[in-house]
């Protein structure tokens, strides 16, 4: 993390979110937001400097409830089938957690960003353009869904078994969502391993899933924005299956969709190049 020469907490929506920057603050900026669990070292040093490099001022960010932003550990995470089925309501909202990034684009000065999120953090992109569309450049969701009855899930992988060490656990949840093609168990387990000893936020990444599961669908909303949106999504994806992409892609057809082959719910090295040529483009066309 000493690559990245700005590195700070921001009082944002109530609470504080750690962040880090890496480019000029005087391009235009690119907000990386994180999925389920996932700190902001998610987004590796190595994929933000390269998107620094093609001018962009890149921001990522521990949501609420992981790494080191603010958590909620007195607030019991609630089963998610009655999250589900709407019996118990989650601990915070999908609504909440896009104030919280509105929030840091107010801390930070940001007018707009262009809004990059993969899984959650695409739906809490989705949420961001779709409630304040001003401060959205473009909007790019990857491995994510239109929400509610609409997102269309693999099957659920059975629970960790509590014998087993966390990292490993970890890392063969990841390896779960992987399509095998681009997977690295000793480069994901140096990653976990560097997560784990940074913050430990397992109850962090429950509440975050209750939210999730007690979002209704987004799809009519994204049908009428006016947002210049691109979907990225896997093709072998086992957590959400390209029909969540498809429904929306049908339900707004202004949506650019690229499809990565034998890709599964990750965003390996391997395909950087590609990706990060696809979210420069169109960032650039909806300049």
């Amino acid at each position: 993390m000493d690559r990245f020469p700005t590195v700070a907490s921001a009082s944002a929506n109530g609470i504080q979110l750690e962040w880090e920057s890496v480019g000029d603050p005087a391009d235009p900026a690119f907000l990386l937001i994180s999925g389920s669990g996932a700190q902001l070292l998610f987004w590796q040093e190595a994929f933000c400097e390269e998107l620094a490099a093609r001018g962009f001022y890149v921001v990522r960010f521990d949501n609420r409830d992981v790494g080191l932003s603010t958590r909620f550990d007195e607030l019991e995470p609630p089963p998610i089938p009655a999250v589900r089925a709407g019996e118990l309501a989650p601990p915070y909202t999908l609504d909440d957690m896009a104030d919280d990034t509105v929030g840091l684009l107010d801390a930070l000065g940001i007018p707009a960003a262009h809004l990059f999120g993969i899984s959650m953090g695409g739906y809490i992109a989705q949420l961001v353009a779709i409630r304040r569309p001003e401060r959205a450049l473009s909007l790019i969701s990857m491995g994510s869904g239109p929400g509610g009855s609409d997102n269309v899930f693999g099957p659920r992988p059975p629970d960790a078994d509590p014998s087993v060490d966390p990292l490993e656990a970890r890392v063969a949840e990841i390896r779960s969502m992987s399509s095998g093609r681009y997977f690295d168990e000793e480069r994901v387990r140096s990653a976990v391993a560097r997560a784990m000893e940074r913050a430990r936020s397992p109850f962090g990444a429950m509440r975050q899933a209750a939210a999730i599961h007690a979002a209704p669908s987004r799809l009519a909303a994204l049908a009428e924005l006016q947002v210049p949106s691109l979907l990225i999504h896997g093709d072998l994806d086992p957590v959400l299956l390209l029909e969540s992409a498809h429904r929306t892609i049908a339900a707004a057809p202004a949506t650019k969709l690229l499809l990565l082959e034998g890709i599964g719910h990750e965003l390996p090295p391997e395909i950087w190049p590609l990706v990060l040529d696809a979210i420069t483009e169109h960032a650039a066309t909806a300049a």
